[in-house]
């Protein structure tokens, strides 16, 4: 039975978390509530919670700052905000859960099952580590992709190109490393940085610095570094072109 904190500088936010938990997850024990940064630290030392539900902005800082006083955090974090664009960006790229309020009971129940099947810790860190970095620097350069044999951390700027397959994508780095990922392509085309990444075709998005070549022939094809041909849409030709111009 994992025991669970939650922390929100909202009372009502709070009390709605409780009766959802204890409606949803009954296996989850809440054993205490905090309203601040500060309160949060101190109640998190002195109940070593597994779980923590945290709010993102309260009164005295944001969860961010408490996150910074546990080096190698001892509990697993389920944020909790209302929409912050930036945020939730950061917390795809990462693979780390998050609720936006008024919160979904199926997304609840997800994360709590996600967590309590977790077993490796030093992932978990780095999840964290490299969603702290992003944050600070206001940049994305890894990406957590999660798979049936656990995370693989991508720098960008390995990325060769992504294929979709229904509802998997690829993801094809150098060195010859293929991951397969149970999200849409969707998803990537609107996640990654679109000066470095476009879509050429309802199944394949590419990486500006492989392209190697526009081939012309049998409709027009776009040739990348590791030798694969790329087809590309033709309405999509144009805004191709002008992509490709603009590194240059």
């Amino acid at each position: 039975m994992p025991t669970v904190i939650l922390i929100d500088d909202e009372k009502e936010a709070r009390r709605n978390l409780r009766q959802l938990l204890n409606l949803s997850c009954p296996s989850a024990k809440v054993v205490g509530e905090a309203n601040s940064v500060e309160e949060g630290i101190q109640l998190i030392r002195q109940c070593n919670p597994q779980i923590v539900f945290l709010d993102i902005q309260m009164g005295d800082g944001t969860g961010f700052d408490l996150l910074a006083h546990f080096t190698e955090p001892p509990f697993h974090v389920v944020f909790v905000t209302a929409y912050d664009q930036y945020a939730i960006k950061a917390f795809e790229y990462n693979a780390i859960d998050y609720l936006l309020k008024p919160i979904d009971i199926n997304r609840l129940i997800l994360a709590v099952k996600k967590i309590e099947g977790l077993n490796n810790k030093n992932q978990y860190f780095q999840q964290l580590s490299t969603l702290m970095d992003s944050l600070h620097h206001k940049r994305f350069e890894i990406i957590t992709l999660q798979t049936q044999n656990g995370q693989h951390f991508i720098r960008l700027e390995n990325i060769i190109r992504l294929e979709a397959d229904k509802n998997y994508s690829t993801f094809y780095c150098q060195n010859r490393k293929k991951i397969v990922v149970s999200n849409t392509i969707k998803k990537y085309e609107d996640l990654l940085p679109p000066d470095e990444f476009f879509r050429t075709h309802q199944s394949h998005i590419i990486h500006r610095k492989f392209v190697k070549s526009f081939i012309k022939e049998s409709g027009g094809f776009i040739e990348m570094a590791d030798g694969f041909q790329v087809p590309i849409a033709r309405r999509k030709k144009d805004a191709f072109f002008n992509w490709m111009s603009k590194s240059e």
